[in-house]
C-alpha cells in the first residue's frame, strides 16, 4: 500500500522518480539490484495506493502509470449532509445531558461554525514542502465537536461558555498544527469572524474577562489564556480570590477531573507542580523543571488528547 502516491515532486520535464520506479515494476515485472544490475523478479504482489486531488503540494501522475489502475473516488459529502450529521450528533448530546432548549440552537450554530472554520482552512491553510502536515479532513470537524461533548452539564452554566468551549477546540484542533505567526493570526481573526457572524455573540463580550490591559479588545495573545482542562480541580474553574481563600495559596486538585473552564491560573500551576513533585519523588529520574506559562499550555495539550478515545499526538518540537 502506498499513500499520497501524488507526493513526490515532479522534475523539470515531468518525471516522478519514485513514480517511474513503480512504474517499471508495473510495466515489466521486475527492477534492478543497484550493486550489480542483476534482475530482480517481483511475483505474486499487487499495489494499492492513495491520493488527493492535485494541488496544495500533490501533483498529477503520468496517465502510462494510472492506467495500470481500477480508480476509484471517494467524493466528499456536501455541506447539507455534514450539517445534518452533526446536527444529529449534537441533538443526541443535548437530549442525552438535558440541556436546555438554549443549548440545542447554540450547538446548531456550533455546527454552522466549524463547517465555516473547516472550509476556510482547507481552502486557505495548504499543504506544502515545509508544512506537509497542513491536511484536514472531517476527523478535524468530529474533534472539534467531541470536544465540545467533553464538558459535563454541570460545568455549562449558559450558552456563552459553550461557545467559548467550541474557540477553544478549535485553536486546539486546528490552531496546535500551524507553524508561523501569520497563520495563526489567519486562525485567531477567522475564529473571532466566526462568533461575531455565525455564532451571533459579540467577540469581545463573550471573552471580556481574558482582556488583561482592559482596553475593550481581546487580542490574539490574550486568546492564549483561553483554556479548558481537567486537572486543577474546582479551584481552576473558579476565580482567583474564590479559589484562595482570600488570598491564601490556591488549592491543587481539590474536586475532581471534569474538564471545564479555566478562570484561576495560580490553580492551574499549583497543581502541575505538586504532579511534578509527586513525580519526582517516585521516580529515579527526577525532572528539575520550572513550570512556566508555556509548558502550562503545552502540558495540557497533551492533557486534552490523552483524554480522549483512540487519540493520538505528534509532539514537534527542536533541541
Amino acid at each position: 500500500f502506498v499513500d499520497d502516491l501524488n507526493m513526490p515532486a515532479r522534475e523539470e520535464y515531468g518525471a516522478q522518480p519514485p513514480i517511474e520506479l513503480l512504474r517499471q515494476w508495473l510495466d515489466h515485472g521486475n527492477w534492478y539490484d543497484r550493486k550489480d544490475t542483476s534482475k530482480l523478479g517481483l511475483v505474486d504482489m499487487q499495489l494499492l495506493a492513495a491520493m488527493g486531488p492535485p494541488g496544495g503540494g500533490r501533483n498529477p501522475i503520468t496517465p502510462r502509470f494510472l492506467r495500470h489502475f481500477n480508480v476509484i473516488t471517494i467524493n466528499s459529502f456536501d455541506d447539507n449532509t455534514v450539517v445534518c450529521i452533526f446536527d444529529a450528533l449534537v441533538a443526541w448530546h443535548v437530549q442525552a445531558q438535558g440541556l436546555a432548549d438554549e443549548f440545542a440552537k447554540m450547538g446548531e450554530r456550533l455546527v454552522q461554525g466549524t463547517l465555516r472554520v473547516y472550509k476556510a482552512a482547507m481552502g486557505t491553510l495548504l499543504p506544502t514542502p515545509s508544512k506537509s502536515h497542513y491536511l484536514f479532513n472531517l476527523r478535524d470537524f468530529t474533534r472539534v465537536i467531541g470536544g465540545v461533548f467533553m464538558v459535563s452539564k454541570a460545568k455549562l452554566a449558559s450558552p456563552d461558555v459553550m461557545a467559548r468551549l467550541w474557540s477553544h477546540e478549535v485553536f486546539r484542533v486546528f490552531g496546535d498544527r500551524l507553524v508561523d505567526a501569520a497563520d495563526n493570526t489567519w486562525l485567531y481573526e477567522m475564529v473571532r469572524k466566526t462568533v461575531d457572524e455565525t455564532l451571533g455573540l459579540q467577540f469581545n463580550t463573550l471573552f471580556a474577562h481574558l482582556d488583561a490591559n482592559g482596553d475593550g479588545e481581546v487580542d490574539e495573545n490574550e486568546m492564549r489564556s483561553l483554556l479548558f482542562c481537567d486537572f486543577g480541580g474546582d479551584a481552576a474553574g473558579a476565580p482567583a480570590a474564590a479559589a484562595g481563600g482570600g488570598g491564601g495559596a490556591p488549592a491543587a486538585g481539590g474536586g475532581g477531573t471534569e474538564y471545564q473552564e479555566v478562570h484561576n491560573w495560580e490553580a492551574i500551576n499549583a497543581a502541575v507542580e505538586a504532579k511534578l513533585e509527586e513525580y519526582n519523588n517516585i521516580s529515579k529520574t527526577p525532572m528539575d523543571l520550572v513550570m512556566f506559562r508555556f509548558a502550562i499550555e503545552h502540558v495540557s495539550r497533551v492533557s486534552r488528547v490523552i483524554r480522549q478515545g483512540r487519540s493520538h499526538a505528534l509532539l514537534v518540537g527542536v533541541g
